[in-house]
């Protein structure tokens, strides 16, 4: 039965595609030679224990790793339900969020990556903000995890834009669930309707629109300021991208990936030389 359980969690956390829970029947099947008993008891138990969840798209069930439950994304944040109470380490950024329908739960690798960017650049980086206690924009703030993870970690102020009221509800929500309302401002504003400057940028978006935003991402960032963007594939789409953004005067200074897609932290180029020494170590 371990065996199996083991192979189900390896093929639904690490293979970068969506299960049917007919899919993996028939792949463990394939390679162990078990019987569906077998197999479904092993399934069911992973659900029980909340290591995995069914979860529906479409009409379609899946098989997907359980956010039911507290999650470690690297070494400085934990993601834990609403209601439930887990065992941290008091240097932890603890982000509760309510269950919902906006972006940022921390299920898809770009939420993952993009929390670990902004743990590198506040955590293991030598970057400070260039005014002081760091102010932030969180460019479609989804569920605010973004903002909410940089506030934990010390920032002193985010706002949050995002066109979807539903996601504006949920981050609202989500802010005043870690007692940080009075510090996350969510505004129904447009990029190009931003007037004020931060000291750090978030942005979880697909290339199209990472591109189209960086003429205001340039006005909006402040010198000596930090911008993390996440939501592109590795590869050629990432390179593409992160051209376009040295051009306009950013250094890359932090590039991690999983399961295809890439998350990256850029700093104008005053702040490359002191962290570029603390990203070297970081790798």
């Amino acid at each position: 039965m371990e065996t199996i359980r083991r192979m189900i969690l390896g093929y639904v956390a690490d293979s970068g595609r969506r299960w049917t829970p007919a899919d993996l029947e028939r792949t463990v099947r394939r390679h162990l030679g078990v019987n569906r008993r077998d197999i479904r008891r092993a399934l069911r138990s992973l659900v029980e224990e909340r290591l995995l969840d069914y979860t529906y798209l479409h009409g379609c069930s899946f098989v997907e790793v359980s956010f039911n439950r507290p999650v470690r994304i690297g070494r400085h944040i934990v993601l834990l339900p609403a209601g439930m109470r887990a065992a941290s380490a008091a240097a932890d950024a603890v982000i509760r969020l309510t269950p919902g329908a906006a972006f940022g739960n921390g299920r898809h690798p770009t939420t993952r990556l993009a929390l670990e960017g902004i743990a590198f650049l506040l955590h293991a980086s030598d970057w400070r903000p260039p005014h002081g206690s760091a102010e932030c924009l969180d460019i479609g703030t989804g569920s605010g995890v973004l903002a909410l993870a940089a506030l934990a970690m010390g920032v002193r102020r985010a706002v949050g834009i995002d066109i979807e009221s539903c996601s504006r509800f949920e981050a609202r929500a989500n802010a005043r669930l870690n007692g940080m309302q009075k510090r996350f401002e969510i505004l129904p504003t447009e990029l190009a309707d931003v007037d004020a400057d931060f000291d750090m940028i978030l942005a979880n978006l697909r290339p199209p629109t990472l591109k189209a935003i960086l003429p205001h991402v340039c006005r909006c960032v402040r010198q000596g300021g930090a911008v993390v963007l996440s939501g592109f594939r590795t590869g050629d789409e990432a390179d593409d991208l992160l051209e376009d953004y040295s051009r306009e005067g950013m250094s890359c200074v932090w590039r991690e990936s999983e399961n295809g897609w890439q998350s990256a932290v850029l700093m104008t180029k005053t702040t490359f030389a002191t962290a570029r020494s603390a990203s070297a170590s970081h790798r």
